[in-house]
């Protein structure tokens, strides 16, 4: 019984101890610095960051819809995390020539912030998602940037053109409304400017696309096997 109690009030002191200690640790407050540049906005702990979020908005999303949209900053100064919010935005897909252009502004933000470069994680929003893993692919292959993002996520992102395509015309035939029309229209434009009709052009959907489910292609983002989506 003696010894009962002894394990019960170390227990007890123990658990006031870890919360003391967890209080103390949330009481101190990381300041942050803000940088802005054209391509994005940075918010960076005063320390070293523990780790860096890249967001890439939805097609109209600059760096402050972002912000204003999805309340993560507080949360992440709880734990020193910086988040990088790219201005970015109006793209479905990525050509090459976009992808080395962006690689390079991310490598650019990481090493001269220095932010860390083994504890990267980026997110997209709409076809910013599409962004965010086509540029993750790229730069997780591409060994001379020295970055690899641990985790990749998306929020109702297009990731299937062709898919796309279609629902496009669907849209168009139900006629539900003047503003469904509208985008709808402008997505067969574009779409077909690019590609043209998936019904005789899949092979360059499912070059440009995250996913084709037509045709199960995933090889857009195969790099991604051991990253976490």
């Amino acid at each position: 019984m003696k010894n009962h109690i002894f394990l019960f009030l170390g227990c007890l002191i123990f658990t006031i101890s870890c919360k003391k200690i967890r209080k103390e640790k949330t009481n101190v407050k990381v300041e942050y610095s803000k940088l802005t540049t054209p391509e994005y906005e940075l918010f960076r702990p005063n320390t070293p960051p523990k780790s860096v979020l890249i967001l890439f908005g939805g097609y109209p999303e600059t760096a402050i819809d972002i912000q204003r949209e999805f309340k993560i900053l507080e949360v992440a100064k709880e734990s020193e995390v910086a988040i990088l919010y790219a201005n970015l935005n109006q793209k479905l897909w990525l050509e090459d020539k976009e992808k080395v252009q962006l690689a390079e502004v991310l490598q650019t933000a990481i090493l001269n912030n220095k932010l860390p470069t083994d504890n990267i994680y980026v997110g997209g929003f709409s076809s910013g998602g599409n962004v965010a893993l086509l540029i993750s692919s790229y730069i997780t292959e591409t060994k001379k940037y020295n970055l690899k993002p641990k985790g990749v996520f998306i929020v109702d992102s297009p990731i299937d053109l062709s898919a796309l395509f279609t629902t496009a015309e669907t849209n168009l035939k139900v006629n539900f409304s003047k503003d469904a029309v509208l985008e709808s229209t402008w997505l067969i434009k574009s779409l077909e400017e690019r590609f043209g009709n998936p019904n005789t052009n899949i092979t360059n959907y499912q070059n440009f696309s995250i996913y084709t489910n037509s045709t199960k292609y995933f090889k857009n983002i195969s790099s991604l096997k051991n990253t976490k989506i």
